[in-house]
């Protein structure tokens, strides 16, 4: 691929937001059966958490790794074209919240039963 096909599909988030947004929608959803019916659905929506975080966690690294793989052809890029293989500010903002989001089902799925 070249470097701006692969710039270009790493800044198009809309499919990660839209599974992460999923992935608050059923946690919520899960809260709210488990507080107001009882049972335990908040805990398991931890886990829930963690599965889709690692998914996009994964395609994340998928970007990184196409981004190094093009940067180590040095010989064919120009040294501006070296500088500009770094992510898209959005995809590095996604990035944190997919790491926090994964911190934080991780708690749930193992202390969620104690609330």
């Amino acid at each position: 691929m070249k470097p701006e096909e692969v710039l270009d599909s790493s800044g198009k988030i809309g499919l990660d937001l839209l599974v992460l947004g999923a992935a608050y929608v059923i946690h919520m959803g899960s809260a709210y059966i488990a507080f107001s019916l009882g049972g335990d659905w908040y805990a398991r929506s931890g886990s829930l958490l963690v599965m889709f975080s690692v998914y996009l966690e994964y395609r994340n690294f998928s970007f990184t790794q196409e981004l190094n793989q093009l940067a180590q052809k040095e010989g064919e890029l120009s040294d501006a074209e070296m500088e500009e293989l770094t992510l898209p500010k959005k995809r590095r903002y996604l990035n944190i919240v997919v790491l926090v989001t994964l911190v934080y089902g991780t708690l749930v799925w193992g202390y969620g039963d104690l609330l």
